[in-house]
């Protein structure tokens, strides 16, 4: 997963340079910029049969560039967001830290007193994978290992922050989020529980490869000893509502709501410590980070935060460039890590 998201990245940093670099705050895109990346994601589709993708960029006031291809037939329609879904997880998290009710530098046992361990494990430690839980841990057999204070990206970090989320709330993950994240945020097709999704229409089925070929298949939706839950893997939204979530970054932390009108969903130093308050990812190709539900990096002096996102049968990517005020996004509903890492590769 980790090595699918840098090389996503490095393709939509490619671009970065051609077709963002003279967008700012209010200034359109230049429109034979606009027509030569569409005809390249146009060429991309169809050369590697994609089965569905959705793609836009948006500013902090409206939506740039937008398409949907193939099986993806409207950007209303709802996707699995894999790893995005932490970002969420980590603004809840820091909501709750405003609030005082969470304090990054204590022990998870404050909140969670059936997870102690033989050395401390705190919130910050979960929110930058520095916990010391191996990457393939989960809830149930969560223990401490030789990476201990290093990062080591492991699900099970967000998925316990989504349980202390629930407990210093006194709500379940789906309605915390739902209440303080997509109500103000007007994200209505967005859902922090998956299988309350599974049946729905707007649901976009995703797709698995078998020797090179993609068929329709279910998403394994998580149950009690699975790898990953909603917290950290399982939230589903469409690229319509997600574009607003982005652009409350872009806009500091500040939504305009049709019914109760400018909202603070975050303030500006927390959005900072979710970007830069991080740990290196030991890359040793790239000078890239971790802070809290997102990732960080410069490419020729400009700022990147970032995250990719991937479950059995689809993959999502995000990047803001924070100095731009700009929002990236695309969805697809297929998973197939070897056959997209070579087409990435091709595209680089």
């Amino acid at each position: 997963m980790k090595k699918l998201s840098f090389i996503f990245l490095i393709m939509l940093m490619a671009f970065t340079e051609n077709c963002f670099a003279k967008a700012k705050d209010g200034i359109e895109l230049p429109s034979e910029r606009i027509q030569k990346f569409e005809t390249y994601l146009d060429e991309l589709a169809e050369v590697y049969h994609i089965p569905g993708m959705a793609f836009f960029i948006t500013s902090p006031d409206h939506t740039l560039f937008e398409k949907a291809y193939g099986e993806c037939t409207s950007l209303d329609q709802q996707f699995f967001i894999g790893s995005m879904s932490k970002s969420y997880t980590a603004l809840c998290v820091m909501q709750l830290v405003e609030k005082g009710k969470i304090k990054l530098e204590d022990d998870i046992s404050v909140y969670l007193p059936d997870y102690k361990f033989s050395k401390p494990v705190t919130v910050l430690s979960l929110l930058n994978h520095t916990s010391g839980f191996d990457t393939h841990a989960k809830l149930h057999n969560a223990k401490l290992t030789k990476s201990y204070g290093k990062y080591e990206y492991a699900n099970v970090n967000y998925d316990l922050l989504g349980k202390i989320i629930e407990k210093v709330s006194g709500m379940a993950y789906e309605d915390y989020i739902k209440q303080n994240v997509f109500n103000p945020l007007e994200m209505e097709d967005s859902n922090a529980n998956a299988r309350k999704v599974k049946n729905s229409p707007k649901l976009l089925r995703g797709n698995r490869n078998y020797f090179g070929f993609f068929k329709r298949e279910e998403a394994i939706y998580p149950v009690e000893k699975s790898w990953f839950h909603e917290p950290a893997g399982y939230i589903a939204t469409t690229p319509h509502d997600h574009a607003k979530y982005l652009r409350m970054y872009l806009n500091e932390g500040v939504v305009e709501n049709r019914q109760t009108g400018k909202n603070q969903i975050i303030s500006q130093e927390s959005i900072n410590s979710m970007w830069y308050k991080n740990v290196s990812l030991g890359v040793n190709e790239y000078d890239a980070y971790y802070g809290m539900g997102w990732n960080f990096m410069e490419w020729k002096g400009q700022k990147l935060v970032f995250h990719g996102g991937q479950v059995e049968n689809g993959i999502t990517y995000m990047f803001i460039l924070p100095d731009e005020k700009l929002g990236v996004c695309f969805m697809l509903n297929a998973s197939d890590q070897f056959g997209l890492n070579n087409l990435m590769d091709n595209a680089i």
